[in-house]
């Protein structure tokens, strides 16, 4: 008896998640139809990722999507912008902020970008240099060198080498944040160039304290000290950014 309970509430799960994929997808379809906007069935998997992640994620936090402000927030706006330009929920490129809107008596749920997408989007559309190639990030704890030298054509400095003296044993030290004094971004680009950042701990300090919750610096440190570091690096380079005009709305 208990087994066909189980089957039936499972069965009663996968429709609801069949329903929503299905109303929000009409929806997401309907804001790029008025926009002038043809999805490509690339676009489309891009979509539904997010649409079902967002299901996933409303049902593991015990939302009801009747709790949601979709339309007021424009989430078919959101999804149609993300999967355009081809930003994953799976893949952590992207994050759902939910939180109550007390006008709307309902929740908003917005799509933010993470540093994985700024990665991405910097691989896909910097020119500068001929484009990115590769992008590396890491902190820099006590008793680790960051060893740089300067480009006397263009008066910058490069990373050359993070002299590591005990990596087998490194993690440990992540779990005491004073000893990370630290961290670096530098992306490479195709002509054998690279741009560089490197930001101290005061910068690391500041971030903390402008973060709107605490919690998320508290549960992976050294996460969201990479974060601070790709966004900087991010702010650097996007204004070298060429968007294709098909994707300039979004």
């Amino acid at each position: 008896m208990s087994e066909k309970k189980d089957t039936a509430a499972a069965n009663a799960v996968a429709k609801a998640n069949t329903d929503f994929k299905g109303y929000m997808m009409s929806k997401v379809d309907g804001v790029a139809a008025s926009s002038g906007t043809q999805l490509s069935p690339r676009d489309k998997t891009f979509a539904n990722d997010i649409i079902l992640n967002t299901y996933k994620k409303m049902m593991e936090e015990g939302i009801n999507p009747n709790e949601i402000n979709f339309i007021g927030c424009n989430f078919p706006g959101q999804v149609k912008r993300f999967a355009r330009l081809g930003l994953s929920l799976n893949d952590k490129e992207i994050w759902l902020d939910i939180r109550n809107n007390t006008k709307a008596g309902k929740k908003d749920i917005n799509i933010k970008i993470q540093y994985q997408g700024e990665e991405k989007l910097l691989s896909k559309f910097c020119k500068k240099n001929h484009g990115v190639k590769n992008i590396i990030k890491d902190v820099v704890l006590e008793g680790e060198e960051l060893v740089q030298k300067r480009d006397f054509k263009t008066g910058d400095y490069e990373i050359i080498d993070h002299k590591i003296p005990d990596i087998l044993n490194r993690n440990i030290d992540f779990k005491n944040k004073d000893k990370v004094k630290g961290a670096y971004a530098v992306a490479y680009h195709n002509n054998g160039s690279q741009t560089a950042i490197i930001i101290d701990k005061d910068r690391i300090d500041r971030a903390m304290k402008a973060a709107k919750t605490a919690m998320v610096w508290q549960s992976d440190f050294k996460k969201m000290v990479l974060k601070t570091v790709v966004h900087e690096l991010y702010q650097e380079l996007a204004k070298f950014n060429v968007i294709p005009d098909e994707l300039l709305k979004d």
